[in-house]
């Protein structure tokens, strides 16, 4: 696989139209994009005590269409939620993005 997008927890392979990824259980697999049937960017919103808002625990969940893996989470922790969890959303939803543009077309 040579992936055409890196992160962290995933590649994606746009010539071969294979996804890896690393699930929060730190399994890896290679997936055909055609076995992707959904997936959803989830997140918690939280504020501290001056107001700021964050948004943490970002994720996303792959609902796939193989029965022994039907649903895998990847999880953005490249960057500390307490300080910089905002990067985190950015990073997932740019994921999101490219897996709704490249799929959806």
């Amino acid at each position: 696989m040579r992936p055409t997008y890196a992160g962290e927890d995933l590649a994606l392979d746009v010539p071969g139209q294979r996804l890896w990824l690393r699930d929060a259980k730190g399994r890896t697999m290679i997936v055909d994009l055609d076995q992707i049937a959904a997936w959803q960017h989830v997140w918690v919103d939280t504020s501290n005590s001056w107001g700021k808002r964050s948004r943490i625990r970002n994720e996303l969940v792959f609902r796939l269409r193989q029965l022994d893996v039907p649903t895998v989470t990847v999880r953005f922790r490249r960057y500390n939620d307490a300080f910089r969890g905002n990067q985190n959303f950015d990073d997932a939803a740019a994921w999101q993005a490219r897996l709704t543009t490249l799929i959806n077309g």
